[in-house]
């Protein structure tokens, strides 16, 4: 009879690390599934943007829109975690890797480093103050003050 208690509580404390996995697997779950929105100035002439030219702007083979009007990239702060799932989306590099592009044409002369920005918010309140400006956020943290180009679930 003694035995029983002790199968008890390990499978109480099974029980307990398994809920705890699947809440932790849950949360990582969620951040990964949020949707990205890529965000442009209400002026802005274009409506939308493939995956193809927005990958090449954001990996700085580009600085123009299709209609041939200038891209200034936006970024959220390096250690932004949507940073980086943003990339990985839209380039299938990882941020640091796109942030060796980025040096490149810089120092080639070819571009400048984006403007890096911690929140959702300063990255509309740049790009509403600059029209030729494009960037990323969450779905969620879209204001009227931006344009929603390109949605990546």
């Amino acid at each position: 009879m003694s035995t029983l208690p002790v199968i008890l509580k390990r499978y109480i404390r099974l029980l307990v690390v398994t809920i705890i996995l699947v809440a932790v697997i849950g949360n990582a779950a969620k951040l990964f599934a949020e949707e990205i929105v890529v965000v442009v100035n209400l002026d802005n002439s274009i409506d939308n943007i493939t995956k193809k030219e927005l990958r090449a702007i954001f990996m700085a083979q580009s600085f123009n829109f299709s209609d041939g009007t200038l891209a200034t990239v936006v970024n959220l702060a390096y250690k932004h975690q949507l940073r980086d799932e943003f990339y990985a989306r839209v380039t299938g590099y990882s941020a640091k890797k796109v942030k060796q592009r980025w040096s490149a044409a810089t120092f080639s002369g070819r571009a400048e480093f984006p403007e890096e920005f911690d929140t959702a918010k300063e990255v509309i309140r740049w790009i509403k103050q600059n029209s030729h400006s494009v960037g990323y956020i969450d779905a969620a943290s879209v204001t009227d003050d931006v344009k929603v180009v390109l949605r990546l679930p």
